[in-house]
C-alpha cells in the first residue's frame, strides 16, 4: 500500500516539476522575445 502511494507521489511530483519547468522556459523565451522586439 505504501509503495503504491510513494510511486503515485513520485509520478505526481515529476509531472508537476516538468510542467513548471516548461512553463518557466516558455515564459523566459516570451520575455526575451519581447525585449528583442522592443530593442529593435
Amino acid at each position: 500500500m505504501s509503495e503504491l502511494f510513494c510511486l503515485k507521489f513520485i509520478c505526481f511530483w515529476l509531472i508537476g516539476f516538468t510542467m513548471f519547468y516548461f512553463k518557466q522556459r516558455w515564459t523566459v523565451a516570451w520575455v526575451l522575445k519581447r525585449i528583442n522586439k522592443g530593442g529593435m
